[in-house]
């Protein structure tokens, strides 16, 4: 057991990592130029889909773990290695994401302090609220409530293979031409990194052995992506309303 927490610990450490630099990348600086990159936005769109169908495993990791207490079946264990194997995955769709944004940035690594009053500091900003609400509300989370967020998971399941669809959908529809991306979508990378900075956030505590916030904030992970992607799909429905007319 001691191995598994300190393998968790490393994997939500490098996750956490490969999560800020994400955020850096799409929430600071100009990505005019990843407009007009549509192989770029196929491999994005790609690795939207791939890191969909890694919270859908999560889902169903997270559904078997609610099915095994009903049958009074310790998964405990296998739950843990399951969201580690995830964790790990994540963090390779996310140096893979970084590489093309890196590619396709007029200016990295220039960290200011003005850099804190864009999305980067303000993603950052509702990411710390949201670890601070977890940690106030965590007492109130009971057996009861506990069930409710198993439930949730279980409810998450169909919407991210629901997602993954739709992304590869998208990635066809750009690597045929028929539609063009516009830049302000990149904006999705920001929620996507704000997200799994939440995912990993939740490993953490995982490893320490607070399951009451670690539950919270993974459900907040995987609300945060799903909230993102819905964006993200509105407006790519939009310029396919445009590309009609």
């Amino acid at each position: 057991m001691i191995m598994i927490n300190i393998v968790e610990s490393v994997v939500a450490a490098l996750g956490l990592l490969a999560s800020l630099l994400l955020l850096y990348l799409s929430g600071t600086g100009e990505v005019e130029k990843l407009r007009l990159a549509v192989q770029s936005w196929i491999s994005l769109s790609r690795y939207l889909m791939m890191l969909a169908l890694v919270f859908a495993f999560i889902s169903i990791v997270e559904s078997l773990e609610f099915l095994s207490s009903v049958f009074g079946i310790d998964s405990g264990s296998v739950v843990r290695l399951a969201n580690i194997v995830a964790g790990l995955f994540a963090i390779l769709l996310l140096i893979a994401i970084i590489r093309v944004l890196a590619n396709n940035k007029d200016e990295i690594f220039v960290l200011d302090s003005s850099v804190f009053y864009g999305k980067f500091g303000i993603t950052l900003l509702y990411v710390a609220v949201i670890l601070i609400a977890a940690d106030h509300v965590k007492g109130l989370v009971g057996s009861k409530l506990k069930i409710l967020f198993d439930i949730a998971f279980l409810a998450f399941l169909p919407l991210f293979v629901f997602i993954a669809v739709r992304f590869r959908s998208y990635s066809e529809l750009i690597r045929k031409g028929s539609i063009v991306i516009s830049p302000h979508t990149t904006d999705v990378f920001v929620g996507v990194s704000a997200s799994f900075m939440l995912f990993f956030f939740s490993l953490a505590v995982h490893s320490i052995e607070d399951f009451a916030i670690y539950n919270i904030i993974e459900v907040c992970s995987l609300s945060v992506f799903a909230l993102v992607s819905a964006y993200y799909g509105n407006e790519i429905e939009k310029i396919i309303e445009a590309a009609k007319d």
